[in-house]
């Protein structure tokens, strides 16, 4: 490797028969290394966490890589760990990584962020899906400049509280676009996770497992948008935060109450198609301005009666029965 002093680009795509990684600290000036889809490659050796003006970093499909190594890779801009079928853990971060502004990973069991992800202090945009069983450090929240997190189709999610020191502990994220869809989240993660994100704008918590819309959703104060689509096993909704715009509520299949008597003034959207169950929509909509219940066969007269007296031009159109 001596000899290849001056190489900037390293490509062992598709090279099926590499099974490892080897030392590579004699390429000071490698920008890019990629050994995407190599399917049998297992080991890779500790030097590739240490070459500082790396800036891509792609081990695609990699299926029998098991383990990564420490990394400090301070130029790097673009990490690719997804569809590694076996890479169970996310490499510790040994020092601070300013220029990794983006972390997707698709299709890897990743089961736990190390506290040591807090080094990806620029870090704008987090991406885990159908990553297994997912344990996520609570200071990832204090994330300065993290503006969108996505969490989905994992099959279960937790916030370690372990990482977080007690200066921290009334801190909220910045946070404000949350997608924590898909992950089997249960009545207990609403209180812990949700008090974390409390700056949230959009929020969506698509098909998961709690049962009410816990009272801490009114703690963020800023949500205009909130989708609770697939969540089947919700029975009612009786608290929203008071800024609320939209709230989609589709195929909610044990649905049968909902209470919007209280601090839903600026609510303009309701989408409630395929509550077959909804049987009551209590409150006062004066900016209500698109309402849809398609298929919600079970709603009282008087109910229905209520909202046609509230927006009387669009109830008709996005209004139907079987």
């Amino acid at each position: 490797m001596q000899r290849f002093i001056c190489l900037k680009v390293l490509n062992f795509s598709n090279c099926e028969s590499i099974t490892r990684i080897p030392d590579v600290s004699g390429l000071p000036n490698l920008e890019k290394l990629s050994f995407r889809d190599c399917e049998n490659l297992s080991k890779i050796h500790e030097s590739v966490g240490f070459l500082d003006k790396l800036r891509y970093l792609d081990a695609f499909h990699c299926k029998n890589l098991k383990t990564f190594p420490p990394i400090i890779l301070t130029s790097l801009k673009q990490l690719n760990l997804s569809h590694c079928s076996t890479l169970e853990s996310f490499p510790e971060i040994l020092g601070k990584m300013e220029n990794l502004t983006e972390l997707r990973i698709i299709g890897s069991p990743i089961k736990e962020l190390p506290s040591s992800i807090q080094n990806l202090n620029r870090l704008r945009k987090l991406e885990l899906q159908i990553c297994g069983m997912v344990q996520l450090p609570s200071s990832i929240a204090m994330f300065s400049q993290l503006g969108l997190m996505c969490v989905s189709r994992c099959e279960g999610l937790w916030l370690s509280k372990q990482d977080i020191s007690e200066e921290w502990e009334t801190k909220s994220s910045k946070t404000e676009f949350l997608i924590l869809s898909h992950c089997n989240l249960s009545d207990d993660f609403l209180p812990t996770g949700l008090t974390r994100f409390a700056n949230v704008k959009d929020l969506d918590l698509s098909g998961n497992n709690f049962t009410i819309l816990h009272a801490c959703i009114k703690e963020c104060h800023f949500l205009r948008n909130l989708k609770l689509d697939d969540c089947v096993l919700i029975r009612e909704i009786t608290v929203i935060p008071c800024k609320l715009e939209t709230l989609s509520a589709k195929r909610c299949k044990s649905l049968k109450y909902i209470d919007l008597t209280e601090e839903c003034q600026s609510l303009r959207e309701l989408i409630l198609d395929d509550c077959i169950y909804l049987r009551e929509i209590e409150g006062v909509l004066p900016k209500l301005d698109h309402f849809s219940a398609k298929n919600c066969t079970l709603l009282t007269s008087q109910c229905t009666s209520l909202l046609v007296n509230q927006v009387p031009l669009l109830i008709p159109v996005f209004f139907f029965f079987i």
